[in-house]
């Protein structure tokens, strides 16, 4: 039996907006898409908020956690020298940032690294950051005295950041188009993407018969065994969504939770990538991209979420109380903590 913190349920208002976005999510199975529905604009909460001096101190505390995390060394949280992911050297190099162009050379040449997988990422991220030529062309980089230097500064670091990491990288190698060719691939070839399609495919038969749930439970052990944290982030939701009695929701430690309810647990698998060496810090590819094309520049994934609940006090903890009963029950090998 796992223990896990009850969770408690949210304002009614905050609970409709992020049960819309996580069902939409749900929908269509786009991760990145989900995380950034999931992840309410800063905007939307009232710059102040009244709290008790023990809610600060728990804050506090849960600052220091995941400040900890966020600088971990690539796989030190979950794997060990017994367990070393396959892509352990992928995983370091992804994390240095930089010119990725060194980066994808070397992934293509190591699919059985599970290169494929990193380098359609990197593609993926190129693409998108190309598309989003526009919003590079109208963020203003010049300094007006309205804006706080320090996050002129951050901003400014981070537009910087996004165009060195794929300036030399072409069109054409970093496409839609060839980042499908790959994945398919490397379906043949690379073992992270196999073992996220196998899950896919027993995420779906479980969503059309969700009394077959054996097989995605399976899925989800081996997917959990990779310790790799882009496998995980890739599937995101998809690792604890289910269904009961004709409701969606997620599963956790043996416990079900409607999505009409709960959002702890959406947003403590936005975190757990974090938990398996991904760097989460302010360099982050996610981190560095809020700051740059949407001016909310946090020192981690962990800062943006607890700057997120502000106006829920309570919330972040429940979230990282979710988190670490993922987050343990994994390093202690029960691969079992989101079966259905």
């Amino acid at each position: 039996m796992h223990n896990v913190t009850p969770i408690v349920a949210m304002t009614k208002s905050t609970q409709t907006k992020w049960t819309r976005r996580l069902i939409s999510s749900f929908a269509v199975g786009v991760v990145l898409a989900a995380l950034f529905m999931l992840l309410k604009p800063r905007s939307e909460a009232p710059a102040e908020h009244a709290t008790t001096s023990v809610v600060g101190r728990e804050n506090n505390l849960h600052t220091e956690q995941s400040q900890k995390l966020s600088q971990m060394p690539a796989n030190s949280a979950i794997g060990t020298p017994a367990t070393i992911p396959i892509s352990a050297e992928l995983l370091q190099s992804y994390n240095s940032g930089g010119n990725m162009r060194p980066f994808l050379m070397f992934a293509l040449q190591h699919p059985e690294q599970g290169g494929f997988q990193y380098a359609t990422k990197v593609m993926r991220e190129c693409e998108s950051l190309r598309l989003a030529t526009d919003i590079f062309a109208n963020t203003a980089t010049s300094y007006s005295p309205e804006e706080d230097p320090s996050k002129f500064l951050q901003r400014s670091k981070s537009l910087d950041q996004l165009r060195t990491r794929c300036s030399d990288l072409l069109p054409s190698e970093t496409s839609n188009i060839r980042a499908d060719e790959l994945y398919r691939e490397g379906q043949i070839r690379d073992p992270l993407i196999k073992a996220g399609r196998h899950y896919q495919t027993a995420f779906t038969g479980y969503l059309g018969n969700p009394a077959q749930s054996a097989d995605l439970n399976h899925a989800a052990a081996d997917i959990l065994k990779t310790g790799d944290p882009l496998l995980w982030e890739e599937l995101g939701l998809r690792l604890a969504l289910g269904k009961k009695d004709g409701k969606n929701g997620f599963n956790l430690a043996g416990n079900f939770y409607d999505l009409n309810a709960d959002t702890d647990i959406g947003m403590a698998l936005y975190l757990l990538p974090c938990s398996a060496g991904l760097r989460c810090d302010s360099q982050e590819f996610d981190v560095v991209q809020r700051c740059a094309l949407h001016g909310e520049c946090d020192d981690s994934r962990f800062q943006h979420v607890e700057n997120m609940l502000r106006a829920s006090p309570g919330a972040y903890q429940r979230v990282m109380a979710a988190f670490d009963t993922m987050r343990t029950a994994i390093q202690a090998g029960d691969f079992s903590i989101f079966d259905r």
